[in-house]
């Protein structure tokens, strides 16, 4: 049996958030919802059905495969780049890096 106390103790470290101010409010939340919830069942005069019909919006596909005519245009693609292009991409992504580090340095 685990409390509520606990249970929001492992919510807030799972979301990541600050345990002082979030626990108790959790944790008195869970105890109202238990509060309110009838601890007895109502009295059912009579054996009825309490299944609930969900309806789920799935599309179900007739083939799970594709075409083979299509398998080049969903298959992996090689690049072959010359060392002229390669270094250019390096380049361009260590100016992509840098400019991303100035943003990230604004921002804080």
């Amino acid at each position: 049996m685990i409390t509520p106390e606990q249970f929001a103790e492992v919510l807030c470290d799972d979301l990541d958030l600050n345990p002082i101010p979030f626990v108790p409010a959790i944790a008195q939340a869970i105890r109202q919802q238990i509060e309110a919830f009838p601890s007895e069942p109502p009295i059912i005069e009579e054996s009825c059905d309490q299944r609930v019909i969900v309806k789920l919006n799935i599309h179900v596909v007739d083939v799970p495969f594709r075409n083979p005519s299509d398998a080049d245009a969903w298959a992996p693609f090689l690049e072959t780049l010359t060392d002229a292009e390669m270094e250019r991409k390096i380049r361009d992504q260590d100016r992509n890096t840098r400019r991303m580090r100035r943003l990230a340095n604004t921002t804080t």
